[in-house]
């Protein structure tokens, strides 16, 4: 099959299905057809009004099968419909007339397993899902469907009667979702084809990063929302940190001006404002300065620790950044991921710190990594001079040509 152009947001993929659930789970139907004309739009690029027609027919197969008495046909009429017209418009490719019944298939053992300990055959039946809507292999469809099926166990407690923290509990949905479309998102990226418009390459930039520390979402929370001790705990790519503005009592309308860098032997001067807070769940920032953009971070409390995942999009603007993506591009990627290593590290360093129950026990905790002090410039110069020459000599032969 030949490779489309993909994009969509992960996140807010995730959190249009969240907020859609619980709207269908309180039969808030205005509501899920709201958030659904969102979705549509943003997941299968519908356009308006035709996806207010896309999410009527969603709904309406939600609304028909409520009922534990209804009528399979009707659903599966309206699964229909909705998935012809999505067909018409999503950058990916699918049959309408196998996703709908596996949709359906989708809908019926999740109902028949609901509260039953093994979902062996709800992951399967969602690995398939998964494979013909996205057209995924078998791997990337698994996990990302073990992930969907995570969310909707959860989704059963708080149905249920079970949960003992339900806000908590549609939170850890949202991040479950997260991860299964950012598993989604990086398979349809890696097809891609090249892109040819701009033979400079862009400047745009989409980072996810995944932790896993031996902490609580409330003690890993309360780490990451002081940006002032940043400097303290992750010193190898926060140089200098200032508060502008401290926003709310939750720390939105908070305004930070950073001084960072990573192994590259260059720094960056930004700005970020907190624009929305989940304490102890994440917060939302928007960045500005040498790059434009906004960065997402996740917390789930997970089997004695704390799942972890930053979502971070920019666009760069520093003239090394913004004019340097043909030839850099994989380096600045390799400086990120760097970067963000560090901070994992760094992070379980710090939280050490903050378990230790001794003055012994804390001064016993190595220092967390510093700032590079090493320049890698000789290796940054000969890939520039050869890309460059490579990159003349193809626009040279396309004037000639």
């Amino acid at each position: 099959m030949q490779a489309q152009a993909v994009q969509f947001d992960a996140v807010q993929v995730a959190d249009y299905e969240t907020a859609g659930w619980r709207a269908y789970y309180d039969r808030e139907w205005p509501r899920l057809l709201r958030l659904t004309v969102a979705l549509c739009q943003e997941q299968f690029r519908i356009p308006f009004p035709l996806s207010l027609r896309a999410a009527y027919d969603i709904v309406r197969a939600s609304v028909a099968w409520a009922p534990v008495e209804h009528d399979d046909a009707a659903v599966l009429r309206y699964l229909t419909r909705f998935y012809r017209l999505a067909a018409r418009y999503a950058p990916i490719h699918f049959d309408p007339e196998r996703v709908a019944p596996l949709e359906l298939q989708y809908y019926e053992v999740h109902r028949r397993l609901a509260g039953q300990p093994d979902k062996t055959e709800l992951i399967a039946t969602m690995t398939e899902l998964h494979a013909a809507l996205f057209d995924l292999d078998a791997d990337d469809a698994r996990e990302s469907a073990a992930w969907r099926v995570r969310a909707m166990n959860t989704v059963d407690e708080i149905t249920s009667g079970a949960s003992t923290d339900i806000e908590g509990d549609w939170q850890r949905i949202a991040a479950d979702l997260r991860r299964c479309y950012q598993i989604v998102g990086a398979a349809l990226q890696q097809r891609q084809p090249a892109a040819v418009a701009d033979p400079a390459g862009s400047n745009d930039y989409h980072f996810i990063t995944h932790w896993r520390v031996p902490a609580t979402a409330e003690e890993v929370s309360d780490v990451l929302a002081d940006p002032t001790a940043l400097v303290d705990w992750w010193p190898s790519v926060y140089l200098d940190v200032r508060v502008l503005e401290p926003g709310d009592e939750r720390g939105v309308g908070r305004v930070v001006d950073l001084y960072t860098k990573g192994w590259l032997p260059y720094t960056l001067r930004w700005q970020f404002t907190v624009t929305e807070s989940r304490h102890p769940h994440g917060f939302t920032l928007v960045a500005r300065g040498d790059f434009d953009g906004r960065g997402i971070w996740t917390i789930a409390d997970r089997d004695g620790g704390s799942d972890i995942t930053y979502d971070w999009q920019i666009r760069a603007d520093k003239p090394l950044l913004k004019y340097g993506s043909f030839v850099f591009k994989p380096i600045f990627a390799a400086n990120h991921r760097w970067a963000m290593a560090k901070g994992e590290e760094s992070l379980r360093l710090e939280l050490a710190r903050r378990h230790a129950r001794t003055p012994a026990e804390r001064a016993a905790i190595p220092a967390p990594p510093p700032a590079t002090t090493t320049s890698p410039l000789p290796i940054l110069a000969g890939v520039a001079a050869i890309a460059g020459v490579t990159y003349a000599g193809v626009r040279l032969a396309r004037r000639q040509a």
